[in-house]
C-alpha cells in the first residue's frame, strides 16, 4: 500500500498501533523492559520482551505467556 500524503506517518499509524494492542503497558523488571497486560487478580502476563539483550530471551522468568503476581507497593 502506498500513501501519498503530507501527513507524517506517525500520525497515520498511531491509531493502528493503539487499537491493535489495547491494555498493554511497558514495565521494567530487574532492568529488563517488557510489555505486559494486567488482569483483575492482581497479576501481570508477559506479552513481549522489549530488551535488546539476547540473554534475556533465554531467561525462563521473562518468557511471553508467563503470569507474575504483583504485590501492591505501599509508600510511607
Amino acid at each position: 500500500m502506498i500513501l501519498y500524503t503530507p501527513v507524517p506517518p506517525e500520525l497515520i499509524w498511531q491509531s493502528v498501533n493503539e487499537e491493535s494492542q489495547p491494555g498493554l503497558e511497558e514495565l521494567v523488571i530487574n532492568e529488563v523492559q517488557i510489555q505486559v497486560s494486567r488482569n483483575h487478580h492482581n497479576q501481570i502476563r508477559i506479552e513481549r520482551i522489549l530488551s535488546t539483550d539476547p540473554q534475556v530471551y533465554l531467561n525462563k522468568r521473562f518468557q511471553p505467556g508467563m503470569s507474575v503476581l504483583v504485590e501492591p507497593v505501599i509508600k510511607k
